[in-house]
């Protein structure tokens, strides 16, 4: 399987990670701004998605130019309440 397969497939995971906190936690501002753990959580995730989204080919990347693939990136570089 082609490696960008799998980073692809590792970021729509980590997306249904962040659907299911909010499932769980709520989905109003105040209820994230009020929950460290929601906090935690989606932090996490958006974490680990710009620091794929970094490994994925320019090949791949380039078939998607309308994607902001740099903004997804510096998620990495940001403290969630910043975002």
């Amino acid at each position: 399987m082609n490696r960008d397969i799998i980073y692809v497939k590792d970021i729509l995971r980590y997306c249904d990670d962040i659907a299911e906190a909010i499932h769980t936690f709520g989905s109003d501002v105040e209820d994230f701004l009020e929950n460290i753990q929601f906090q935690h959580s989606c932090s996490f995730e958006l974490l680990q998605i710009g620091e794929i989204v970094k490994r994925l080919s320019s090949d791949f990347t380039s078939r998607y130019p309308k994607t902001e693939w740099s903004n997804i990136a510096k998620l990495r570089e940001h403290n969630i309440t910043q975002i």
